[in-house]
């Protein structure tokens, strides 16, 4: 939050948070609507038990939730909890994202990065899937982000070696990572979609921090599989959705890198 001076501050962080539901609501549709190969535009929201057309007053983001019981005005059906926990999600990351980044530069492509891995995640955790469209979005962004910091230089972190070799290691060691587990249980632990998504956020991230990431990534893929394992009392058989794990760690490498480094120079070194 360093780009801004402290009496736009409160300004800034309540616009943050209201976009940031605003931006939560419109995922929602994303990620209920991509995999199903449908428009995000046409038809506006609608009740998917009962296609009633839903009034702008019922669609404001977590409260209309709460006002209507979680049920759809019309039909009386039940509406997903999934609806405000993906805006408030979305609304946390945002703010954190305007907390802990340096430059309104790494703030706008960190609310953008985060937005997409929201999506990615939610339908990785549905579907067991991670859809291609979705990976090409975050390398888009990579991109583009190439673009702005070889436009600006130092200003603004970012160059050739990290979006190239970013994206040669990070999707180079989660196939390998792939190929290990296979050979260990004869059982595919990750996907293609893993391996892609690696390779988008490689050369959006760079190469320290992608490797970072997915050694973060696994474990707290680890600790997530023992607390379902101790909840549920048995453990996971077969595949399981990894693109979340992968997410949060791209997610905390991307705000906290430069952080952890140092912290970790000043304690160990």
């Amino acid at each position: 939050m360093n780009f801004l001076t402290s009496e736009y501050v409160i300004f800034g962080l309540v616009f943050i948070i209201l976009m940031g539901l605003s931006v939560g609501s419109f995922l929602n549709v994303c990620i209920y609507r991509l995999p199903r190969h449908e428009s995000l535009v046409f038809p506006g929201s609608h009740c998917p038990s009962c296609m009633k057309n839903i009034k702008w007053y019922d669609n404001i983001p977590v409260l209309s939730y709460i006002l209507l019981k979680g049920k759809c005005r019309h039909c009386g059906n039940k509406i997903s909890v999934r609806y405000p926990l993906i805006e408030m999600l979305n609304c946390i990351l945002w703010m954190l994202m305007f907390v802990f980044t340096e430059s309104i530069t790494d703030c706008i492509f960190g609310l953008l990065f985060s937005s997409i891995l929201i999506v990615i995640s939610a339908i990785d955790l549905e579907r067991m899937e991670i859809p291609d469209g979705l990976n090409a979005a975050v390398l888009v962004l990579a991109v583009i982000k190439l673009v702005v910091s070889l436009i600006m230089g130092n200003e603004f972190k970012g160059t050739l070696v990290d979006f190239g070799v970013g994206a040669l290691s990070g999707s180079v060691l989660l196939y390998l990572l792939y190929l290990i587990i296979l050979k260990l249980t004869k059982k595919e632990g990750l996907g293609g979609g893993d391996v892609k998504l690696a390779f988008a956020c490689g050369a959006f991230l760079g190469w320290k921090e992608v490797l970072f990431g997915i050694a973060l990534s696994a474990y707290i893929g680890l600790l997530g599989i023992l607390i379902y394992s101790l909840i549920k009392k048995k453990m996971i058989k077969g595949n399981f959705p990894y693109g979340p794990f992968l997410s949060l760690g791209f997610l905390i490498s991307y705000m906290f890198f430069d952080d952890i480094l140092k912290w970790y120079m000043v304690t160990f070194l």
